[in-house]
């Protein structure tokens, strides 16, 4: 004769984070893949520096951004001549 079994589950559901203080943007998390070679040069890096690796991901996409939107803006005056 089988058994029933019972289970107990509980859902976690994390408490509403209260809002960034004045001055500080929102975090949220963002998952993403990367070749293992450039994770661990990254890894060296960054410890070497004394830098946190999110931080400096953060700091080289604002980089970039802010490089492709001066790109943008370059092109759009040519077009407009």
């Amino acid at each position: 004769m089988r058994r029933a079994m019972r289970l107990d589950m509980s859902i976690m559901v994390p408490a509403p984070e209260e809002p960034p203080a004045p001055g500080r943007t929102e975090k949220v998390m963002t998952t993403f893949k990367m070749p293992a070679d450039l994770k661990t040069e990254l890894n060296a890096y960054c410890r070497k520096h004394g830098l946190r690796i999110g931080d400096w991901i953060n700091q080289a996409i604002r980089e970039r951004l802010e490089r492709e939107r001066r790109n943008e803006t370059g092109r759009k005056g040519d077009r407009e001549s």
